[in-house]
């Protein structure tokens, strides 16, 4: 199972959950909206796969939620929540 294809969705939308859900105690909502929608890029990329592929989006659909958690434990003991800067200025910026 290759997992690992999820990860930089999942850290990309930690860092946009960041910056849209500012100050403390918001942990749920933004694993909530985290979940939600590397949920929906794993059901999309199932749909329309084919073969191992398939296969392979259809073993990480159960683990999304401990990725989840994987990551926002490195990025909480690495201090990181940057990864998405660019691409979170860029949108709001409508580019």
């Amino acid at each position: 199972m290759n997992w690992l294809a999820l990860i930089p969705v999942v850290a990309q939308l930690i860092s946009f959950a960041e910056k849209l859900f500012t100050g403390s105690g918001k942990g749920e909502l933004k694993k909530s909206v985290v979940l939600g929608a590397a949920e929906a890029v794993v059901s999309g990329m199932t749909a329309v796969s084919t073969g191992g592929q398939k296969d392979t989006w259809t073993a990480i659909a159960p683990q999304v939620s401990t990725i989840i958690d994987g990551v926002v434990a490195v990025a909480n003991a690495t201090g990181w929540v940057d990864i998405a800067d660019d691409n979170f200025d860029n949108m709001k910026n409508g580019g």
